[in-house]
């Protein structure tokens, strides 16, 4: 036997084979090169003119395949993200996997009423605040479209809200290249510099085109305005199989490809090996009753293949999980859960977000949030598998303890069992005997008895007191 050896593999895995993800690329180029993509911005029209694109009808682009090729060579292939500190905390590369919340939904599910209202922007403070505990959580969203401010600011507010209550990685979304421009100079500000920010990363600006192959004018120039300032940017398109994409779920990847893909083009034109974040969704509309569903089987295959496309390309990935078509945590809210994380997981997504959405992506919800973050320390205990070394084969404790024996004593195990046994917080592993003496308390009490704790106790690390009040008079003046 060696003396010392590992052999563990990760259960990730590949849905689809390289020739599938080539006749999928290849799709892809056809339809860039014959059917095109509207480009509703003229200076962005002009650029891909100029570097080889067929301008027809006014707006529609059709872009060759060389200039997709030369964007992928330009792509970065990696990108690790800071905290609010400037220490680097996520890298994004290979299978590594990472969770976060998502954004904007108009509604949160009140966890003291139980009832669903508008979302404030106390809710992001409390949703940010939760995550910065939770240590599954990796990266932060806001979650609530803010009601309680002015629509024409209300993106900064919720920037605000994430900045001061979380150290993790923020991303978020802004109204158009002015409110993007005032959140990165929020953030350079709380980076120290703008170099420092662009070396040391800690958010990243979400934006997305409209499916069917439509790239409107605000979030065109807030790509390029990323990509000029070397700020991560995910252009993510999100298509529903049957409304605004083939019903076919290969038809509807090549659709939400080449929307990816005409975003990158633009993208690596204006800078070269800016870093680009590749995503997004791609699920079905249910027939019966004209939903964009979040917890069909059909989206979890799609999710899975955009993620093959982004190792196929080589670049970082942005996927979708912990969300639920469930309006309360109820079996359906932890089956869909569970299964979509567990799939993007095994698919090697960068940055799977979306924990905590439930009702189609209308509501948020702080529990869910909190259940999420249980079932990631499931997910995260069976992508480490299993190690294999003379250590954890343990050949001489067997001997040592023999037949008949017991290991709780041994000193094999009290220097193994916490990295050995995941330790969950809220699912019950009393005997029955115990539970029923100490109140039969179910999972989702304990859930709320998490999230209340964590709220009246957990004080994230806070700005200094005059970056603070420089931070609010920023806030403050977009409103004017």
């Amino acid at each position: 036997m060696r003396a010392n050896y590992q052999a563990n593999r990760s259960p990730f895995f590949q849905l689809l084979s390289t020739s599938q993800l080539e006749d999928l690329h290849n799709a892809s180029m056809e339809v860039l090169e014959r059917t095109g993509v509207r480009i509703m911005s003229p200076g962005t029209r002009e650029l891909l003119k100029n570097a080889g694109a067929r301008v027809h009808n006014g707006d529609v682009v059709k872009i060759p395949a060389s200039l997709v090729d030369r964007a992928l060579a330009s792509a970065p292939n990696r990108l690790v993200l800071a905290n609010r500190k400037g220490e680097r905390r996520l890298f994004i590369e290979g299978y590594r996997v990472y969770f976060g919340t998502g954004s904007d939904t108009p509604f949160v599910l009140d966890a003291g009423t139980g009832q669903r209202r508008k979302a404030v922007k106390e809710d992001v403070a409390r949703a940010a605040r939760l995550c910065d505990a939770l240590p599954n959580i990796d990266f932060v969203m806001s979650m609530g479209l803010v009601s309680d401010v002015s629509s024409q600011s209300s993106f900064i507010h919720e920037f605000e809200a994430m900045l001061v209550n979380t150290q993790k990685p923020i991303l978020f979304c802004s109204r158009d290249r002015e409110d993007l421009s005032r959140a990165v100079e929020i953030g350079a500000l709380v980076a120290g510099s703008m170099s420092n920010l662009q070396e040391k990363p800690f958010i990243v600006h979400y934006v997305e085109p409209i499916s069917p192959l439509i790239h409107h004018k605000d979030p065109l120039e807030q790509l390029v305005y990323c990509a000029k300032n070397w700020i991560p940017v995910i252009y993510t398109p999100g298509v529903s199989a049957g409304g605004t994409g083939p019903v076919t779920l290969a038809g509807a990847v090549v659709l939400a490809n080449c929307e990816n893909l005409a975003g990158l083009v633009v993208h690596q034109l204006v800078n070269p090996g800016a870093p680009f974040i590749y995503g997004g969704t791609v699920t079905v509309l249910d027939m019966a009753r004209g939903v964009y569903t979040h917890g069909a089987p059909e989206h979890y295959v799609g999710s899975c293949a955009r993620a093959a496309l982004g190792h196929y390309y080589n670049l970082p990935i942005f996927g979708v999980g912990g969300r639920t078509d469930a309006k309360i945590f109820d079996p359906q809210a932890g089956i869909e859960g569970s299964i979509s994380i567990l799939m993007e997981a095994f698919s090697g997504a960068h940055l799977v977000h979306d924990m905590g959405y439930m009702a189609t992506g209308l509501v948020a919800s702080d529990e869910m949030i909190a259940v999420c973050d249980e079932i990631i320390a499931l997910v995260k205990r069976l992508l480490r598998s299993m190690e294999i070394t003379t250590e954890t084969l343990a050949v001489d404790v067997i001997h040592q303890v023999g037949p008949g024996g017991y290991f709780l004593d041994h000193d094999h195990t009290l220097a193994n069992f916490r990295k050995e046994i995941t330790s969950l917080r809220c699912m019950d592993r009393r005997s029955l005997s115990a539970w029923e003496t100490e109140g039969k308390i179910s999972f989702m009490d304990n859930i709320r008895k998490r999230v209340e704790k964590i709220l009246n106790e957990h004080t994230p690390e806070p700005l200094e007191d005059g970056l603070f009040r420089r931070i609010e008079e920023m806030v403050h003046s977009s409103e004017d």
